[in-house]
């Protein structure tokens, strides 16, 4: 990353009002507090990966549990915010340990304004929630862990 390009990235800041920058190599963090009037006062967070060559030999990473993981993974069916609770005083959904059922609800993710529910698609017990309340979630990526 040149000088020019810190430029570019530190007037975005300014202009959209970012408050964290982080470069690391060819991949940016950015953070963003939310100045919206829900209340909430959610900071979005921002990551971009390098793209991959199409010609690249790079082996791809599978979630297919190895023997000594057995269970199942839940993912995300959509790019959004995941909230591990209704509300920002309330209990999780569910935390390591707990015991579920199929059709339990999980977590929320937003999406558009719109409060998607992620059910539990097994019966089991949480193994670990792999995110964050708050975080920022792409297409298909591991929420928690049932075994």
């Amino acid at each position: 990353m040149d000088i020019k390009e810190i430029k570019k990235l530190s007037a975005l800041m300014d202009a959209d009002g970012l408050r964290a920058l982080g470069v690391d190599g060819a991949r940016v963090y950015m953070e963003k507090h939310c100045a919206c009037e829900c209340g909430r006062g959610v900071t979005a967070r921002m990551e971009t990966n390098p793209p991959v060559p199409r010609n690249a030999t790079t082996p791809v990473q599978t979630s297919t549990p190895t023997p000594a993981q057995k269970g199942f993974e839940v993912k995300s069916p959509l790019v959004g915010v995941v909230y591990l609770a209704p509300s920002p005083t309330a209990l999780p959904y569910v935390i390591a340990g707990k015991r579920v059922k199929k059709g339990d609800i999980l977590c929320i993710i937003e999406a558009m304004k719109q409060m998607n529910e992620i059910t539990a698609s097994y019966d089991g017990e949480i193994s670990a929630p792999l995110v964050k309340n708050g975080d920022i979630v792409e297409y298909d990526q591991p929420l928690f862990w049932i075994v």
